[in-house]
């Protein structure tokens, strides 16, 4: 079983991605921002880190160069997740993360919430 730090402002993706990794049987550890992302992970010291890319204080690719100018590597390393598809243009992708990150943007299928409206 390995300890992985989820980190993503959004309530729902939060609670998603914690289901689905709970469910393989690892233990959760959850940040709500790129700030609360890196102390957490200095302070627990998870095997991976599952990174959102828009968040406050620091964004995804802002708090994984902070981990890896404190010389902190995750033996799964670091996976930069995002599930809006403009991310990647407005950021130029991953390639400035840091050594040994992962950019995965995540395509999700979008369905109607009822009212017209995306989810």
């Amino acid at each position: 079983m390995a300890r992985i730090l989820i980190v993503d402002d959004s309530p729902s993706q939060l609670l998603g991605i914690q289901r689905i990794v709970e469910k393989l049987g690892h233990q959760i550890l959850t940040a709500t921002d790129g700030a609360a992302g890196v102390e957490t992970a200095k302070a627990e010291l998870p095997d991976l880190v599952l990174m959102d890319v828009v968040m406050p204080n620091l964004n995804g690719f802002q708090a994984t160069r902070t981990l890896a100018r404190a010389r902190f590597h995750p033996q799964g390393g670091v996976i930069i997740l995002e599930f809006h598809p403009a991310t990647s243009i407005r950021f130029g992708g991953a390639g400035g993360a840091a050594p040994g990150s992962f950019y995965a943007p995540a395509m999700l299928r979008r369905r109607s919430c009822g009212n017209g409206e995306a989810d």
